[in-house]
């Protein structure tokens, strides 16, 4: 869905129309994608020479690295030490491309599937903004981050083929 269709279905979830600014619809769609990001982004490799106790800045985009097929430990500036030499493979989550708000054909980079979750999320911050204590408004906005996150469980579950699921863990001393 590019930014024109987000902002539809976000006025059809709301009954809101031509009240939302572009830019705070944009701020909402990119808080919702980066939610959805830290799990369901798509997962890149990038090959890589590495120098055994050697800082490597992760690649340009990253949002969190997801494994590599080498020992390796991240560091609390947010460098990768790999401690064996040699090639080897990062795989990582990409950090989505963000709306302007100016471009009416902008569309997310998350997988198509995950776009209509954008508005149910930011119709949840619309009412959350709007409420001012109404506690009618308050449940609206409660009632659709509920939906949100009913909709990004059921995508965690069943997107496995494109984000296979964690099947064991290395604990790294």
């Amino acid at each position: 869905m590019d930014f024109s269709q987000l902002k539809e279905a976000f006025e059809i979830h709301t009954g809101i129309t031509d009240e939302a600014d572009a830019a705070e619809l944009a701020l909402w769609f990119n808080e919702a994608q980066l939610d959805l990001a830290w799990e369901l982004s798509p997962v890149k490799k990038q090959s890589i020479d590495v120098t055994a106790g050697t800082a490597f800045n992760p690649p340009a985009g990253w949002l969190c690295v997801i494994g590599a097929d080498k020992d390796y430990h991240i560091t609390p500036d947010g460098k990768i030490i790999f401690e064996e030499e040699g090639p080897a493979e990062l795989y990582y989550r990409e950090i989505p491309v963000s709306f302007s708000g100016t471009d009416e054909e902008e569309e997310s980079t998350l997988h198509q599937s995950l776009h209509y979750l954008l508005p149910i999320f930011a119709a949840a911050r619309y009412w959350e903004k709007e409420s001012e204590g109404d506690s009618d408004e308050s449940r609206q906005a409660s009632k659709w981050l509920s939906y949100y996150y009913q909709g990004k469980s059921l995508a965690k579950s069943r997107l496995f083929g494109i984000n296979d699921p964690v099947d064991c863990w290395k604990i790294r001393g």
